[in-house]
């Protein structure tokens, strides 16, 4: 049996569990995380900003 996941609750994680989220600024992204759809069965996050390794780790814990 498969369940679905939507990309925006895989995307709520991270700032459920208090992480900042990362918006467009019309010319950067501003530091936080961020998360897309990739196709059905895939969910890509993404940190902006310094330490990189370090969030996303964090972000796979949350």
């Amino acid at each position: 049996m498969t369940i679905r996941i939507r990309a925006t609750d895989v995307s709520r994680q991270p700032g459920d569990a208090g992480h900042a989220h990362s918006d467009w600024d019309g010319v950067d992204w501003d530091p936080g995380y961020r998360s897309k759809q990739a196709d059905p069965r895939l969910v890509q996050g993404f940190r902006d900003g310094p330490g990189e390794a370090h969030h996303l780790e964090l972000y796979m814990l949350a």
